[in-house]
Formats: structure tokens, sequence, C-alpha cells
């Protein structure tokens, strides 16, 4: 349930929570907790202050003001795990009576999805142009028809202009120097230094103590609500 460019793990600690989903017999894993790679490492000492900071490109979604718990998501529009993953996170927000907010940063993955940096260069112009309400409409746009509809520079495109934006400003956020490219190819720098190497990946924080486990696949309602549960304790 992890699109991934690189996988190598191995066990590192008891806070470590591992399930493995049976889908279409095929065994897929994910990992919460701290996870260790051959290549690459997340651990606590990656996520610093510069990382849980909220930034002007980040998708928020949820009350910054009273949640104590931090979902930071890498994601790919075009990931279908991200697709899954989605729901799962916006339910567990909209249920969380305002305790759980979200940080959505894209990392889109050329290697699989050459089209993909267009989604997220378009997605981020949508938040510099029209701000976050549009951003997550955006956003949510793609997901909601992401079985049905083929991801591609035109249904980009097309969502953006039904939100406001002219095809002047999209042409611009596209260009190779234009800031919403930048803050893309940013997220994906530092989100391959940090040790996410595939999406959806991230990391789960207790704002109160900035304690956090790394967050990797698409993982179930339940798991995620139980690795919640476990970083408000530390």
């Amino acid at each position: 349930m992890f699109q991934k460019t690189k996988l190598a793990i191995e066990h590192h600690s008891k806070t470590i929570v591992f399930a493995v989903v049976f889908l279409f017999g095929v065994v897929a894993g994910y990992i919460i907790g701290h996870n260790v790679g051959a290549r690459t490492t997340v651990t606590q000492g990656s996520v610093t202050d510069a990382i849980i900071s909220v930034r002007s490109s980040d998708g928020v979604y949820g009350n910054l003001a009273t949640a104590d718990i931090m979902i930071i998501e890498y994601s790919d529009l075009q990931c279908p795990f991200c697709f899954r993953f989605h729901n799962t996170v916006k339910k567990v927000v909209d249920e969380s009576k305002g305790k759980v907010v979200w940080l959505y940063r894209q990392f889109p993955i050329i290697e699989l999805h050459p089209t993909a940096p267009i989604g997220s260069y378009i997605s981020q112009c949508v938040l510099e142009h029209k701000g976050q309400k549009a951003l997550w409409q955006f956003i949510n746009g793609i997901f909601d028809n992401f079985e049905t509809i083929p991801q591609n520079e035109t249904l980009y495109r097309r969502y953006a202009k039904s939100l406001g934006l002219s095809t002047s400003q999209i042409d611009a956020c596209l260009e190779k120097e234009s800031s919403a490219r930048k803050m893309v190819d940013s997220n994906v720098i530092e989100g391959s230094a940090i040790g996410v190497n595939g999406t959806p990946g991230g990391f789960i924080v207790n704002r109160k103590t900035k304690k956090a486990h790394a967050l990797g696949g698409a993982i179930p309602e339940q798991i995620l609500l139980q690795a919640i549960t476990q970083i408000r304790k530390e």
C-alpha cells in the first residue's frame, strides 16, 4: 500500500506498528513508527522544527489553533495509494473535533508518473492565487474522480480554470522559475533528504512535545487512530 522508488526496511524499535493487508491475493505492507532503510532513514532526529512548521505552500486541513496532533503527508496526485489514504485522513480530521490537523505537501514521483509534477505545480498555483479553500477543492476533485477520469494536464487545467484561474496564470505557474514550481521541487528535495522514499509518506506529530512517528503507506483508519492515540502519550 505504498508507492515507492526505493525500499529496504529493517526493524528498528518497539514503537513500530506492523500490519499486512491482503489485497487481490498480493501481500502489501505498511509501517508506522521509526523506519530505517539501507539507503534512507526516517528517524525522530529527522523531524526538525523546520519540517513541522507550517509553510505558506502547505495545504492545511483542520484547525491549527486547537489541534494537538499534526499529520504531515507528502503526496503524489497520481498515486493510487494516496487516493486511498486521502479519504482516510480527511475522515479522521473531520471527526477529531478540531484535535487533528493535516498538512499536505506535494511530492510527485516523476519516475512513476511523468505528468504528476504538472498536477502538483498547478495545485500550488491554485493555492497561490485562490487560497486554501480552492486548493482543497482542487485536490478533493482530483481524488474524488481518481478512478473514472484520466489524470493528465488537461484535467488539471480544467479544474484550475473552474476555480477561477486564467490560462495565463496557469502557464506562468508552469514556467521553470515560477514560485509554484520551486515550492513543489523544494518539497521533493526536502522529503527525499529526510527519508520519504514513497507516497503517501510523512509524519504524525505531537505538537506539544514535538515527538513524531514516521508514516508510510495507505494505512487503514483504525491503525491511523491507534497511531494518533500512541503519539498523544509521548
